[in-house]
């Protein structure tokens, strides 16, 4: 029966994980931290009332506003089409 040393396997070899490169380290360093980092930012924007009220309920106003007069012009369309019609 064979013993194991510590980092050695019972099939032999060492199972300790090989130290990456330091290039390696920081760029999986900076990938965590823009993973982490963006949601949060994004997060903290998105929940600014003074965005919050330019950009999305101006903008809502605005297709709202859109859309009433897309709505006043078939109206409009079907009441000058039925006047033709019964002339």
């Amino acid at each position: 029966m064979k013993f194991c040393d510590a980092g050695e396997s019972s099939l032999g070899g060492n199972s300790f994980v090989k130290p990456k490169s330091d290039m390696g380290v920081k760029l999986e360093v900076f990938r965590m931290s823009l993973y982490l980092t963006f949601p949060v930012v994004m997060f903290w924007i998105s929940n600014q009332a003074e965005w919050f009220e330019d950009y999305v309920v101006q903008r809502k106003r605005q297709e709202l506003e859109e859309f009433k007069q897309k709505i006043r012009k078939q109206r409009e369309e079907r009441l000058l089409q039925a006047a033709q019609q019964s002339s």
